[in-house]
């Protein structure tokens, strides 16, 4: 290789930021992060929550029972927190919910019962901020935290009201019942929080009216029942809210059309029923929702095709049946489910009726642009994915090939690009990867091997922008990647022979061709015009080929 052309090359990747790694990138890795409880002893992690580049977790090291710890991502960074619970009996801190500069939770310490409790990462800052419902016998049980304002809002059961609306601002006297909904002795049982606005919403019961839709601005007499969907004292139900735009979309029930698709602006008059999907009172049973652009995507039951994937503008007549996947009858349902959007597409598993099995699919929200992204375990027999966790340009979940059991797997939303990131319990054993977080661009998950036991584990993916740069012959440097389309390709070769070089999309068709300078020069790849995705890159000269995957944001 000439010494000027090797200099010029680095002198593209210095002043672009980039960093060299090895065929399939030196910057991957997948590993333990700390062997919590020594040995094939298992810690458990979970109830994670991520606060200052930390992450928050329940762990059992064998000695102190399931106590806070925390973690930076190192072994020795990943450290107990406080033993709440002081010797081998268990706080079992969960519900950790990060909320400003504190880490929220419920756990025990032996003296108060189930209480509330915040840690800002040292032992002397994890405090028990409030005995709720006094004393060793009593617990209120603290969850379902959501920040909001200045406060932290949960259901709790102070022993007098039941459990009921609270809040707290991380002191003693700041940590108040909003209302008592169900007057008395009686639980309300708010669930589901959900912010829009400056308001929460959420499921409660009166005792009256039964489980309606509420909403909060955190003062008592803002805690008002936004409508009395199902009247009387049956109750709607209402669950599964998600906000999209100046609306939130939930199922409720009502005896008129059963479990359908709602929404609500906030307003009375502006609750009101989407569609009768499920035509009757049958209701389709609308669950799964997840916003896509400017619509939700969900899994519904019409009567007609089983439960499969279905979208909403917000109007009836933009509610319609995306695709039937598993074809046939309503006694035939794909029952999709996990929706995860990553770029123009959402994801989830899917059960087609016995050609494939339950596998990875996805959808751009067409009938024509919903289909099998790839047959994990090849066959009728499912892979069963799930867990879905995005991260950079890939997805991140669980799957079983059956050949390397549940491990972890990635996809970039091709059949090329989905893979097994590694073998965690070698063979056929699973190593059941789960509770996945992201933090610092490397993606955090419990996984369980014959050597360690259940632990914390993780996997750093290349970094966006990170070169593909051959090893082998030493030829050829692509930045940025991924790209918004416009590619900088630098081929350098002691041979004055003519480089060939071909663009290919998913399906392995060509889309480009054209001959590049050798000389070690950069060469322009414009790809702006063309779809978002994966493509190839192949270069010949002299009989030598090589591939490269280049990704359009």
């Amino acid at each position: 290789m000439k010494i000027n052309n090797v200099k010029k090359i680095y002198k593209y990747i210095l002043s672009a930021g980039i960093v060299l790694s090895a065929k399939i990138t030196n910057a991957q890795t997948l590993s333990i992060v700390s062997d919590i409880n020594p040995g094939n002893g298992s810690s458990i992690p979970f109830s994670f929550s991520v606060m200052n580049n930390k992450l928050y977790f329940a762990a059992d090291d064998g000695s102190n029972g399931t106590e806070l710890w925390k973690s930076d991502g190192t072994a020795g960074g990943t450290v107990l927190v406080k033993d709440i619970n002081v010797g081998g009996l268990s706080s079992f801190p969960i519900e950790n919910t990060a909320f400003g500069s504190s880490n929220y939770f419920q756990a025990s310490d032996g003296i108060a019962g189930t209480e509330l409790w915040k840690s800002d990462g040292t032992a002397a800052g994890t405090i028990l901020i409030k005995d709720i419902n006094v004393g060793i016998i009593g617990s209120s049980s603290p969850s379902g935290f959501k920040g909001l304002g200045s406060n932290v809002y949960f259901i709790a059961n102070d022993g007098i009201n039941g459990t009921e609306l609270w809040k707290t601002d991380g002191t003693a006297s700041g940590t108040v019942l909003v209302k008592d909904i169900n007057v008395g002795s009686g639980s309300s049982s708010p669930s589901g929080f959900t912010i829009m606005g400056s308001n929460i919403y959420f499921l409660a019961d009166d005792g009256v009216n039964g489980a309606e839709l509420w909403k909060t601005d955190g003062t008592l007499v803002g805690t008002v029942m936004v409508k009395d969907i199902n009247t009387g004292v049956a109750g709607s139900f209402p669950d599964n809210f998600l906000v999209l735009g100046a609306n939130i979309y939930f199922r409720a029930i009502d005896v008129i059309n059963g479990a359908e698709l709602w929404k609500t602006d906030g307003t009375t008059i502006g609750t009101i029923l989407v569609k009768d999907i499920y035509s009757g009172t049958s209701g389709s049973g609308p669950s799964e929702m997840k916003v896509f652009g400017s619509n939700i995507i969900f899994s519904a039951n019409d009567g007609n095709y089983g439960t499969e994937v279905w979208k909403s503008d917000g109007t009836a007549a933009g509610t319609v049946l995306v695709k039937d996947i598993n074809v046939g009858l309503s006694l035939f349902s794909s029952n999709p489910v996990g929706f995860t959007v990553l770029g123009s597409n959402i994801y989830f598993n899917a059960y087609d009726g016995g050609v494939y099995g339950t596998e990875l699919w996805k959808s751009d929200g067409t009938t024509a642009g919903t289909m099998l992204v790839k047959d994990i375990k090849s066959g009728a027999n499912s892979s069963f994915p799930s867990g879905f966790k995005v991260l950079g340009s890939n997805i991140y979940f669980s799957a079983n090939d059956g050949v390397n059991g549940e491990e972890l797997w990635t996809t970039d939303g091709t059949a090329l690009g989905t893979s097994l990131v590694g073998d965690i319990n070698s063979g056929l054993s699973d190593s059941n990867p789960s509770n996945f977080n992201v933090m610092g661009g490397t993606l955090y998950f419990s996984a369980f091997n014959l050597a360690n036991g259940g632990e914390l584990w993780k996997y750093t993916p290349s970094t966006a922008g990170v070169l593909n740069f051959d090893v082998e012959n030493k030829k050829i440097v692509i930045f940025p990647n991924p790209s918004t389309g416009v590619f900088n390709l630098v081929y350098d070769s002691e041979s004055n022979s003519l480089v060939t070089l071909q663009i290919l999309n998913v399906s392995g068709q060509i889309v480009m061709s054209q001959t590049l300078n050798a000389d070690g020069a950069k060469n322009l790849i414009d790809l702006s015009g063309f779809a978002k995705g994966l493509y190839l890159i192949k270069t010949e000269q002299s009989g030598q080929v090589s591939t490269r995957r280049i990704i359009v944001e």
